[in-house]
């Protein structure tokens, strides 16, 4: 009997998934605000009842002195994490951001944090014990750091990233509800749809899933823009003059290639935009935004990769609807 070895299959299985994206609201403003916040709060809890990294032994002080003490220390690695995830935030923006990329990034944050919390001990051992430090008392210290940097730190992100998960999860829910009671609602099956999604004949444009099944078909003018969740896309459309949403198990690759050619065009790895709704193409500090036609919508961003491409959209499209 032949036998099957694991090995390569579970390192297929692991490629794949670092090659996956990094979900929207992990490098979004409001999920890196989120993260570092609750790691903010959890790291002075956690260095006020364990006491990592030898501060205990620094000087003979009171609970109160050790609190607003451990505060500064805190508050240092807070703002280095701070700087990284501004960084990150701008990078992703503009470009794929993949699974091994986050994962090598939080390891580049922890080790440079252990290496601050090392060098700070190296100072209170020497300025304030006058103790003589020799190279295994560094590497103790480092490799102390790094694991009591990673107690600290492993918690907060772990569990900033489930409720993150769960917050988007219930959006989409949501989302999926109002799909729900909208085709409820409408009783009536489509009469016409047209082949082609030809925007100068009043056409509509059919959706299909990822299995090729049909799912919606949305007038062409009301689509606003279309942005990526994974192994999903998000139609933002209008429908009795509100912004309604479905969800369509897709990626945003086929749809693009779906609407080639016409005013619905990518302008960012995880947008598209009917540049019909754009009323402005602004540079802001060495970003383009789009400013749309339609109330609720926020201003999208586009990459410097579709610079070109927007700019001709809006100039061949935009004022159009």
């Amino acid at each position: 009997m032949k036998t099957v070895s694991l090995q390569p299959i579970l390192l297929s299985t692991f490629m794949n998934q670092t090659r996956t994206r990094v979900p929207s609201y992990m490098t979004d403003k409001a999920g890196l605000i989120g993260l570092i916040s609750f790691t903010a709060i959890f790291a002075m809890v956690f260095v006020n009842i364990y006491r990592p990294f030898e501060s205990s032994g620094w000087y003979d002080v009171s609970d109160l002195k050790y609190f607003l003490f451990s505060g500064v220390l805190v508050l240092t690695g807070i703002v280095v994490l701070t700087m990284s995830r501004i960084i990150m935030y701008y990078y992703a923006k503009h470009h794929d951001f993949f699974a091994i990329q986050y994962m090598f990034w939080v390891f580049v944050e922890w080790v440079f944090l252990s290496l601050f919390y090392t060098a700070y001990t190296i100072y209170a051992q020497v300025h304030i014990k006058n103790a003589d430090i020799a190279l295994t008392d560094v590497i103790m210290y480092f490799k102390r750091s790094l694991l009591n940097t990673t107690l600290t730190m492993v918690i907060p992100y772990a569990l900033s990233i489930m409720f993150l998960a769960l917050k988007d999860m219930i959006k989409k829910y949501k989302i999926l509800e109002e799909n729900l009671r909208q085709a409820q609602a409408k009783q009536s099956p489509v009469v016409e749809i047209e082949e082609e999604n030809n925007p100068n004949d009043n056409s509509v444009v059919v959706f299909t899933d990822s299995k090729g099944e049909f799912r919606i078909s949305i007038a062409f003018d009301n689509i606003v823009y279309i942005e990526s969740a994974n192994n999903y896309v998000i139609i933002r459309y209008i429908n009795k003059n509100q912004l309604s949403s479905f969800i369509l198990r897709n990626s945003l690759k086929n749809i693009v290639q779906q609407l080639a050619g016409t005013p619905i065009t990518r302008c960012h790895r995880s947008y598209m935009v009917n540049f019909e709704h754009v009323q402005v193409l602004r540079r802001d500090k060495g970003e383009i935004w789009l400013e749309m036609d339609v109330d609720g919508v926020e201003n999208l961003p586009v990459s410097s990769s579709y610079n070109k491409v927007a700019s001709e959209s809006f100039v061949k499209f935009s004022g159009k609807n």
